[in-house]
């Protein structure tokens, strides 16, 4: 019965965390930062959420992207540039390695939903290698 009761929280927050990060996006512009062919521009006006990101930088030896957070990640989404999703995945941690070498020379954003805060994070996510 555990198990059960599991599985349908983590069903709940899936389905809630969906909902929730297609409705909010916060937005920061102008907030480029090139990392050795990966720009990364955090999208929003409230300097308090850009502050909530300790380390974004792209990782040439690993071919992944590290972030770092002041708070736990609750939920992630990647799209492209176009709006498909890539993929939504549940974190439940303050670091991240979304590993790159699979996607192509594009835009994407990147969509961070953080404990306790009622917006969601939204990153471009420049590759051009």
């Amino acid at each position: 019965m555990n198990i059960l009761v599991l599985q349908l929280k983590g069903t709940l927050l899936i389905l809630l965390a969906g909902l929730f990060l297609s409705s909010f996006t916060i937005v920061i512009p102008n907030s480029g930062i090139y990392e050795g062919g990966i720009k990364f521009e955090i999208e929003s006006d409230d300097a308090r959420v850009k502050a909530l990101v300790k380390q974004m930088k792209y990782d040439e030896n690993s071919n992944q992207i590290d972030i770092v957070t002041n708070k736990e990640v609750i939920f992630l989404e990647l799209f492209k540039d176009n709006g498909d999703l890539l993929f939504m995945v549940p974190i439940g941690s303050n670091t991240i390695n979304l590993g790159v070498s699979t996607y192509p020379k594009g835009i994407y954003y990147l969509k961070m939903m953080l404990e306790g805060e009622d917006a969601v994070m939204t990153t471009k996510i420049i590759k051009d290698f």
